[in-house]
């Protein structure tokens, strides 16, 4: 499979997984790099406000292992439809908030309603990112368990210090559920996928 990484002048950083299958197998390619809006890590993700387009989340085990089930977002602090800051996940006691450790490390299905996936918005910096993707859902993972006191450039690391948005198929476990997109590919398939992230200013 090649990877390709494409930085252009509009700010937008593409990705494509392209290949193809030699035998039957199973693929959910994604990507796990942390954003923070607020330069330089001047502070935490708490504070960042999501906009999904997404009406259902997989539930989650203790051992945030997707347990299959699909779960309405409806009142309750996954409905990021018409977006709400990062902070309610964290101070939520909802169950699969704590499960999480009072956050997020779930799966989102895309309703692609919108053309934007998912809005990513720092009032106090200014700056927003926009994905764009063909997968049908993403990872939403808001640094609950990142260990902190590693050194990074900036500072020490720090728990919600960044927002990982891992557009995917399917959570891995989906092989043993029904109701997920398949994660199958035959042999000789081919394999494209493309998600694209795009940095710019609030207007």
């Amino acid at each position: 499979m090649t990877v390709t990484y494409t930085l252009n002048n509009d700010n937008a950083f593409t990705i494509t997984y392209d290949g193809v299958a030699d035998q039957k197998t199973v693929l959910t390619s994604t990507n796990h790099s942390y954003f923070n809006l607020s330069g330089n890590l001047k502070s935490d993700i708490q504070e960042h406000d999501i906009t999904l387009d997404s009406s259902k989340f997989v539930e989650l085990d203790e051992q945030l292992i997707p347990t299959g089930k699909i779960l309405d977002v409806d009142d309750t602090v996954y409905d990021f439809r018409k977006g709400r800051p990062m902070k309610d996940g964290v101070t939520s006691d909802f169950k699969q908030n704590l499960i999480a450790n009072h956050g997020y490390d779930h799966y989102f299905i895309f309703d692609h309603s919108k053309k934007e996936s998912v809005i990513v918005q720092d009032q106090t910096s200014g700056r927003r990112l926009t994905v764009m993707t063909d997968q049908p859902g993403v990872v939403m993972y808001t640094s609950n368990n990142l260990p902190e006191g590693l050194h990074l450039r900036e500072r020490e690391s720090a728990r919600y210090l960044g927002l990982c948005l891992e557009t995917q198929g399917s959570p891995p476990a989906s092989i043993h559920h029904d109701g997920f997109p398949s994660v199958w590919l035959d042999k000789d398939e081919t394999y494209f996928t493309k998600t694209t992230f795009t940095f710019d200013t609030i207007k």
